[in-house]
């Protein structure tokens, strides 16, 4: 039997649309292989904050929701590292006085935005393995607040390691005008100042040790 012309022409063509849905196939499943998985980190985050007033500085406290950390290994070769996401309920702000705590959830639009968000996408796994971090080092990541995302760097300090338990203090200050927020007054004469220190301390369970590093098995 023999094909006419155009037959072949649209059989070749078939065939070329194939071959293009293969190569990208291969080279979708080479760059998801390029990236994997390996480790995780369960984490607790104690957070404490302290604002200035026209009178009377005053502080609070929020425990953050638990969270993992991720452990990213690259196939090509390249360094290890971590990812998380760490969210903060705003009902949980707390000061130890009702009213102000009613007028800070209300700055931060808690109905609309009930969470803050932190997200660290891509922290060097050396910073979570060096027994050398007696002094701070900074760590970037991005911090939203209601509708507005900010690039932030916080210091990193205390490291501790014991076995598959870590621990670490971490500091940064947040102007609330850069987020957009509207400070309220205070018992109607207190202004708070723009800039909020945060404080976190971190506990981290990690992935079991093997020979002083994270275990890839795990």
């Amino acid at each position: 039997m023999q094909m006419n012309p155009r037959g072949l022409r649209q059989t070749g063509a078939a065939f070329a649309h194939a071959a293009r849905l293969v190569a990208i196939s291969l080279v979708l499943a080479a760059a998801a292989s390029a990236e994997s998985t390996s480790g995780r980190a369960h984490g607790r985050c104690e957070i404490q904050f302290f604002a200035t007033t026209t009178k009377r500085d005053f502080s609070g406290s929020v425990a953050a929701r638990p969270f993992l950390l991720t452990r990213h290994q690259d196939a090509s070769g390249g360094p290890d590292w971590w990812s998380a996401s760490v969210e903060v309920a705003v009902t949980h702000l707390l000061t130890g006085y009702d009213e102000r705590d009613r007028d800070m959830h209300w700055m931060f639009d808690a109905i609309d935005f009930p969470s803050i968000v932190a997200e660290f996408p891509h922290i060097a796994s050396e910073a979570y393995e060096s027994e050398r971090l007696d002094e701070a080092a900074p760590l970037e990541f991005r911090l939203t607040i209601r509708d507005v995302t900010r690039p932030m760097t916080a210091k990193v300090s205390h490291w501790v390691r014991n076995g598959d338990h870590a621990s670490f203090d971490a500091e940064f200050d947040v102007s609330t005008s850069s987020f957009g927020l509207k400070v309220p007054t205070l018992l109607g004469f207190l202004r708070v100042g723009d800039i909020v220190t945060v404080r976190a301390h971190i506990e981290l369970e990690l992935p079991a040790v093997t020979q002083g590093k994270l275990d890839d098995s795990s």
